[in-house]
């Protein structure tokens, strides 16, 4: 199989969206989440892999993710990268970006290159098959709301932050495809992020068309279409500066003002990277 080949969207995925925006419905996924195929997630999930866990996750980086990753940034995404050095700051973060591809994880991955992360997915991303043995080693962390789940997820969270790994959250909620406005979050990420007493770390990236490089401009001007004739974007991932719980809030207080301060230079980001005004 092409893997590649997924991260293009299905042929009707702009009608999708602007239905979805027409009732203002910004968190929902597009598709069902049909949960054949992929395994249940349980209490017993391994959150922080043991040592024999990590080899065997060790090894399927060398063996294929590693170039995967590589190959998909460089040659499907041309991933550009901005800010990267905000990341010098923090140790132990809570990571937000808005969800624009399958591959998105990945995409971060590439962002952090030899720092620590893991990537918190909804629990029907816990596949079956080959592309759940890769998605399990690139570090993913599948939440479901059942009681027993959340405790050992949380407990997880807490000592990956503590030993100084990153947490990479989604908090729109659902992938849209390249879909280039920052849309509403959720509590979460800045829920995790106050618990824990660190900062929250925005990343919002952008996209732009290969075909309409102007002459003279750095970025990629190969086009990749698929077979529907959907063009692939230009990725330029945002590293925006580290947000900080204040001690002086309580804690419902702190995870609000959190959030609204990543809305906001997610919103910032998109005003000055497309010049013009977020509108709905």
């Amino acid at each position: 199989m092409d893997w590649y080949t997924l991260a293009f969207p299905s042929a009707d995925i702009f009608n999708k969206i602007k239905e979805f925006e027409k009732r203002g419905d910004y968190n929902s996924h597009l598709d069902d989440c049909d949960p054949a195929g992929s395994l249940p997630v349980t209490a017993k999930f391994p959150y922080v892999p043991g040592s024999w866990l990590r080899f065997v996750y060790w090894f399927r980086h060398v063996y294929f993710l590693n170039g995967f990753t590589k190959g998909l940034n460089k040659k499907i995404y041309h991933t550009r990268i901005e800010g990267r050095e905000k990341l010098d700051l923090v140790k132990g973060a809570i990571i937000t970006c808005n969800h624009y591809n399958i591959y998105d994880g990945l995409v971060a991955k590439w962002v952090f290159g030899k720092k620590p992360l893991k990537i918190m997915t909804a629990d029907f991303n816990n596949r079956d098959g080959l592309l759940g043995k890769w998605m399990r080693a690139s570090g993913i962390m599948p939440f479901s709301t059942k009681r027993e789940i959340v405790a050992s997820f949380t407990k997880a969270v807490e000592h990956h932050l503590k030993h100084g790994t990153s947490i990479l959250f989604f908090p729109e909620g659902s992938e849209w495809w390249c879909y280039e406005k920052p849309r509403p979050l959720m509590d979460g990420a800045f829920h995790y992020a106050v618990a824990n007493n660190v900062p929250v770390v925005p990343m919002f990236v952008t996209f732009s068309l290969p075909s309409e490089q102007k002459e003279g401009s750095k970025e990629n001007s190969v086009v990749l279409k698929n077979k529907d004739g959907i063009e692939m974007r230009n990725f330029t991932v945002h590293v925006l500066d580290p947000i900080y719980p204040d001690p002086n809030l309580k804690k419902k207080e702190n995870v609000q003002m959190m959030k609204e301060k990543n809305a906001q230079v997610w919103k910032e980001t998109y005003e000055k990277i497309y010049k013009k005004k977020l509108s709905y």
